[in-house]
């Protein structure tokens, strides 16, 4: 849960920089924002 909460804030900050809609966005960039986040989320945890 806190891991997908960190996902959508993560998109959410970078969508209010770029100032343009999420369907626009590469799936690649996508993928790559989960999988960062995803480190994120271990690094806390432990």
């Amino acid at each position: 849960m806190a891991l997908a909460t960190i996902v959508i804030n993560c998109i959410l900050s970078i969508k209010k920089r770029l100032k343009f809609p999420l369907y626009l966005f590469p799936k690649r960039l996508c993928r790559l924002l989960c999988i960062s986040s995803i480190f994120i989320n271990n690094a806390i945890s432990k």
